[in-house]
Formats: structure tokens, C-alpha cells, sequence
């Protein structure tokens, strides 16, 4: 079971559950996105190819690059790589020289967005001259350990404790947290209940979406839909749904409300109030009545000497000096059946947290 702090803020809830959900696809997941950024110089173009690859050859990576050099869509933007012909070998290193640095110099660029320098080519060039089978006229083998091996970035341990690496190609970055990014992307907008702006959702309920690099924006993407935030409900999930509707609720020790917006959620007592809270054993809400308060399962209703109307909540408000102060608070309904509206607040007093 994912462990989830306690009133964690969405953001971090959020990355938890995917990490968790994840799990031991995580690494694999990242080397399709970097295989196909290096082949194409682009992230997967939706979700939905990316699942189709994924169950392909998911943990065959030398399987999909090879497939992937001789497919139409390498072949027509890059021309083709040759099994039964000369190509980046001859019976010596210099020969084809200018068609292996060629090969190295385009998927640098498609890794990294600009031009390798002279060195990093000439020892990709080197690398693919190593690699070199028996058959010179086999280019497609060298050309899969090459891409290879700007995927998964091995390094090579030097010096006498081995705290130094030596890249594969000199002064090469590491892009390994964006293919990583890309693949908590999959987790996160396969997901989604809702369709992007000028997209259409198929008779069959599926829809694609587009990968990027960006982690960041695809959370908040997913944090900015409701219908997929519901998926996350920790807080109510659970809770008793009413036979008439099942978006409204009940608590026994905190009532009646609907979570069809959540994290906001109307409460017939107390209106509006947001959450991201994880847990009742520990929930903060807000409200524009009450601002920012704290309660629990044990202590909202079941507090000793409240009345069937009292609750019992913490209060915390911007201090004079800075910092927060919190103050325990009454809160008292409307009897029933008094005709009035009016929540009170009675403040037991405020000191600094």
C-alpha cells in the first residue's frame, strides 16, 4: 500500500500514488520514452501508441530500437538502415567515417536538441566502428547498440575509489529524468476522465493524449480535473452514499455532503469546504466562514459536553507579528427548527503556534 503523509498537499499525494502505481514498470516505461525521443527527436506523440508499444516491448528495448530503425516512419524521415549493404563499415576505420558521424550526430540532436561537438561525434563514430559485426555489410546491429546505449547512458567507473564516471560519449548529459517524467505522464493521463480542448472521444470511451517533457504541467493539468481528482477521493471514497444520488454522502460524525467537485465539497451544515486531507483521523479544511481549521472523526461531534447542534474544530489565522496563531472554536448550529440561518463562532483564544 502507498504511503501517503497525513494532510500531504495534492501536488505530493498525487506524485506518491503514481510512483506507487507504477512500481516496477517505472524503468522499463522510461527507456521506451528515451528510445523513442532518441529515434525521433520527439516525446511519444500520444498515450495510447505509448501503450501499444509498451505491451510490445516492454523490457525488449534492443527488440523496439531494431523494429523501430527499419520502420516506415524511420525510414521516410531518415532514409534506410542497411542489413545487405555498405554503409558505416569498410575494411578500414576510415572508411564511411562521414556516414557514422552522420547517424551519431542526428540522434545526439534528437536527445539533446543541439549539435554534438567534434569529439562526442568522432568518439560515436569510434563507438560504432567497435560495435562492428563480422558481416560489414550488417549496419543495422551497431546502429540498435549505439542508440542503445544514449538511452540507458551506462558510465564507466575510473580511478582508484571510482568515484569518477566516464559518460559513453564525452561530457554527455543525463536525460534519463525526463524519460522518467514521460513515463509518470502515461500513469497520469491514461487516466484522465476528461478530454482535451478539440479532441474527440471514440464510440469504444478511449481517447489519446499527448506525452511531453513536462512533469510539472502535467500534474497540474491532472490536478485542474475534477473527474480525474475523484480517482484520488481518499478522504470520502468510502463514505456511506445516499440511495437517491451517490455523489451525496454521509458521516455519521460529520453529516451530510456531496464531493461531486472534490477536493470542494458542499456540507449542509457548513457549505463550502475545501480539503486535500488523506485521512479523519487528521483533516484541515477551508471555508470563507471559518478560514483555515482542523478536526477529526473523535473530535467534531463527539467532544465532551457539546450539544446535538455544537461542534468542536482548531482555528489557525495569520498572526500580528507573523507566523500562524490557532485558537479551539465552538461552532453552533441552527436549532432545528428555529427559522434562523446563523452559524456562531465562539473563540476559546488564540496564542502563536
Amino acid at each position: 500500500k502507498a504511503s501517503i503523509p497525513e494532510n500531504a498537499d495534492e501536488k505530493t499525494m498525487l506524485e506518491i500514488l503514481v510512483n506507487y502505481s507504477i512500481g516496477e514498470d517505472l524503468v522499463p516505461m522510461a527507456d521506451l520514452a528515451g528510445a523513442y525521443a532518441v529515434l525521433f527527436g520527439e516525446s511519444y506523440p500520444t498515450t495510447e501508441s505509448f501503450e501499444e508499444d509498451y505491451e510490445d516491448y516492454g523490457g525488449n528495448l534492443l527488440g523496439y530500437i531494431r523494429d523501430q530503425l527499419q520502420s516506415t516512419r524511420y525510414v521516410s524521415r531518415y532514409g534506410p538502415i542497411y542489413s545487405d549493404r555498405a554503409q558505416f563499415f569498410g575494411v578500414r576505420e576510415g572508411d564511411y567515417f562521414a556516414n557514422r558521424t552522420q547517424f551519431v550526430t542526428r540522434h545526439f540532436i534528437n536527445k539533446y536538441g543541439f549539435q554534438p561537438t567534434v569529439n562526442q561525434y568522432t568518439v560515436g563514430a569510434n563507438k560504432l566502428w567497435n560495435a562492428r559485426q563480422a558481416n560489414l555489410n550488417d549496419n543495422l546491429t551497431p546502429a540498435v547498440d549505439f542508440i542503445y546505449n544514449l538511452v540507458i547512458e551506462p558510465t564507466r567507473s575510473l580511478g582508484l575509489s571510482g568515484s569518477l564516471k566516464e559518460t559513453y560519449l564525452p561530457f554527455m548529459n543525463s536525460a534519463r529524468g525526463q524519460y522518467l517524467d514521460t513515463a509518470k505522464q502515461f500513469i497520469l493521463l491514461k487516466n484522465l476522465q476528461t478530454e482535451d480542448e478539440g479532441e474527440t472521444e471514440g464510440e469504444g470511451g478511449s481517447r489519446s493524449r499527448r506525452l511531453s517533457d513536462n512533469l510539472d504541467a502535467a500534474l497540474e493539468a491532472v490536478l485542474s480535473d475534477p473527474s480525474f481528482k475523484e480517482n484520488f477521493n481518499l478522504l470520502w471514497d468510502e463514505s456511506p452514499s445516499s440511495n437517491v444520488s451517490s455523489s451525496w454522502k454521509n458521516e455519521e460524525w460529520f453529516g451530510w455532503f456531496t464531493d461531486e467537485t472534490f477536493p470542494w465539497i458542499y456540507h449542509t451544515d457548513l457549505g463550502w469546504l475545501y480539503s486535500t486531507s488523506n485521512s479523519q483521523n487528521s483533516i484541515w479544511f477551508f471555508s470563507e466562514q471559518f478560514g483555515w481549521f482542523w478536526t477529526n472523526k473523535d473530535t467534531f461531534k463527539d467532544h465532551s459536553n457539546l450539544t446535538e447542534n455544537q461542534r468542536f474544530i482548531f482555528r489557525v489565522r495569520p498572526g500580528n507579528y507573523g507566523g500562524w496563531e490557532g485558537s479551539w472554536s465552538l461552532v453552533t448550529l441552527p436549532s432545528a427548527g428555529s427559522g434562523s440561518s446563523a452559524i456562531h463562532l465562539y473563540d476559546y483564544g488564540y496564542s502563536p503556534l
